[in-house]
């Protein structure tokens, strides 16, 4: 399987909760993906992308709370830690 990544992505990151796959780059673009939970389907279909900062190369998943952290070494000359609350339907786990 092929997903349509953004340029110079090196870090990924699972939220197992969500089936959601975080890819995330140095160019500072970040892709979210849903994964289908049944292993027969293996069906990945991307949910959005955005960018979060230059340098967005580490990428953490709270598989509790679902947030995703992305640690940035130099915002405006200063480190930043952006965080994403992952949007979740009504109804969902």
């Amino acid at each position: 399987m092929t997903l349509p990544l953004p340029a110079g992505i090196d870090v990924l990151a699972f939220d197992p909760g969500l089936q959601r796959l975080y890819a995330a780059s140095e160019t500072g673009v970040v892709a979210v993906f849903a994964v289908a939970a049944v292993a027969a389907d293996r069906s990945v279909t991307e949910m959005g992308r955005g960018f979060v900062g230059a340098n967005a190369h580490t990428v953490a998943v709270d598989p509790v709370t679902h947030r995703v952290y992305l640690p940035l070494a130099n915002v405006g000359g200063h480190p930043v830690l952006r965080v994403m609350e992952a949007g979740v339907a009504k109804g969902s786990p």
